[in-house]
């Protein structure tokens, strides 16, 4: 036994000695060129998170010279060079992915021990040989030998490969540089997901520190896809997680919601489209992309957070807004189960079954963004819409004013000709605050607006060039504020408790007592509290 630097402490509370081991076998790890080769194919994978896809390529040259046998009642394959040893667990559990696409011939009996020599392995696992040379030298039909390899390659490269945190330094780079070492470029893994823990208040949730079901009974006292939201949800891929019941109830009573919600889809029954009718269609089909992209980074948080928060928030705020078309709910609630499905199966599959369909929802196709169906102008209208009755709420919250009216003036039009300018500008890459200015001082209707022009166009240019490419594309929408506004009058009345008046800060005969319409901006629209 030899002494280490410093006290070292087992994750089982045990002191760690180092002992000797005589006549060890190693895997050299530590090879140049497989380690270059393995750090070169990291750059191309889709390994997450971030910092560990950074800081792999350390890992992999610090990852040296690993034993590879041990000995003892273990479970395992005899070592080929010396049959006294075991096969170590690391070093033989990185490439069983691989086994798995051909173990179910050999559970099946379609091809026997015997038959799985180092020649039928080099032809289904790194494209050597024939399959006839194969079937001759095992006896192996031949057919099958080309089927298995068939299989290999069509189910490998492995897309992702889902490890705790503790592998980072010791399965997935051995994980990485055997694939790299022994298979074919176009078998090499694709990604890698690196997970933390769920805890409990004693520490890790684990099979070998006991505690895998941290509350008897979960799935009878919270129900299995309330268990599933709440681990989608709240469990950020990258950091530990508390069990916490009290948050698990607040995910039952989100399903809850959601069924009340779907509940009230299913009792529409008219056949009038309005303008937010349009606008919940395009809503989904936008979060059907959003979810598409979080999965694509294997993002369930996000997923779950578009699908059980945002999608509901659109619902809410379509019944409130007045829909009440049959067509639009049956459409939205196709697509909405169907999302679901994923996350909480079960729900999911009760709710399929009640909206008539016979098939199960699990095999029913995803939903797809269809680009006809997403309306930038509705989605950027509701926005809008929130947007001023979050406004008008403000203001009265700080003044404390019961209104007896509100009146809303909305933006001159020579105002919404310099930010088209600004955005057009922006769009050839020639906004300035010097150039814009002077294209609107270039403009007879604009100059005789004088000073105030030449100061608008300064700060719009300001903040134009701040906006994301996404701010740009909403404020380029074709929207008719003073006819939205006025078209939702009726519905800003009965939700801000006042009479709700528009006018355009172009009516000069329009009531202004304190001369709020000058303030009015495009999106921004001026606010007179009575």
């Amino acid at each position: 036994f030899f002494d280490l630097s410093e006290e070292v402490v087992c994750r089982c509370g045990k002191a760690v000695v180092i002992k000797k081991v005589p006549d060890q076998w190693f895997i050299d790890y530590s090879n140049v060129p497989l380690t270059e080769a393995t750090k070169n194919h990291c750059k191309s994978m889709h390994i997450l998170p971030s910092e560990f896809y950074n800081n792999v390529q350390g890992i992999l040259d610090w990852f040296r010279e690993r034993a590879c046998v041990r000995q003892g009642n273990w479970l395992g394959t005899r070592f080929p060079f010396d049959p006294k040893w075991i096969i170590e667990a690391i070093s033989d559990s990185t490439l069983y992915p691989i086994y798995y696409v051909i173990a179910h011939y050999y559970n099946t009996g379609q091809i026997t021990l015997e038959q799985m020599t180092e020649q039928f392995f080099d032809f289904v696992f790194l494209g050597k040989g024939t399959a006839k040379e194969v079937a001759s030298a095992t006896g192996m039909n031949e057919e099958l030998a080309q089927c298995i390899k068939d299989d290999v390659f069509y189910w490998y490269p492995l897309d992702i490969n889902l490890g705790g945190k503790e592998h980072m330094t010791v399965h997935f780079p051995a994980f990485l540089k055997n694939h790299v070492a022994i298979l074919p470029p176009e078998l090499w893994p694709r990604g890698i997901f690196v997970n933390w823990y769920v805890t409990g208040k004693l520490g890790k949730i684990s099979k070998s520190k006991g505690g895998a079901e941290p509350i008897p009974d979960a799935a009878g006292n919270f129900g299995v896809d309330a268990l599933r939201l709440y681990y989608a949800h709240i469990a950020a891929p990258f950091a530990d997680v508390e069990w916490d019941e009290d948050s698990i109830k607040n995910y039952v009573t989100r399903i809850e919601r959601v069924l009340r919600a779907v509940d009230e889809l299913k009792s529409l029954d008219g056949a009038e489209k309005m303008s937010v009718d349009a606008w919940l269609i395009s809503r989904l089909n936008s979060r059907v992309g959003a979810i598409n992209e979080a999965m694509d980074d294997y993002d369930l948080r996000r997923m779950a957070n578009e699908v059980y928060f945002e999608t509901l928030a659109d619902v809410r705020w379509y019944i409130r807004r007045g829909g009440n078309n049959e067509n639009t709910a049956s459409k939205v609630l196709s697509m909405w189960v169907r999302m679901m499905a994923p996350i909480t199966p079960h729900i999911a599959e009760e709710v399929w079954e009640s909206l008539g369909n016979e098939d199960f929802v699990s095999i029913a196709p995803y939903p797809e963004a269809i680009g006809e169906d997403i309306d930038i102008v509705a989605e950027v209208a509701e926005s809008y819409l929130g947007e001023v009755m979050a406004d008008v709420n403000e203001i009265l919250k700080v003044t404390g004013i019961a209104p007896k009216r509100i009146i809303l003036y909305t933006t001159p039009q020579w105002k919404r000709d310099v930010l088209d300018l600004a955005l057009d500008m922006s769009g050839e890459d020639s906004l300035t605050v010097p150039s814009l200015t002077k294209a609107v001082m270039s403009r007879e209707d604009l100059r005789r607006m004088g000073k105030e022009a030449a100061s608008f166009a300064r700060k719009q240019a300001e903040e134009m060039m701040k906006r994301s490419a996404g701010e740009k594309r909403r404020l380029a929408a074709p929207l008719d504020e003073y006819q939205y506004l006025s078209d939702a009058a009726d519905f800003l009345s009965e939700a801000l408790g006042a009479e709700v008046v528009i006018y355009s800060a172009d009516d000069t005969s329009a009531p202004d007592p304190q001369r709020k319409a000058r303030a009015a901006q495009p999106r921004r629209p001026a606010i007179y509290v009575e």
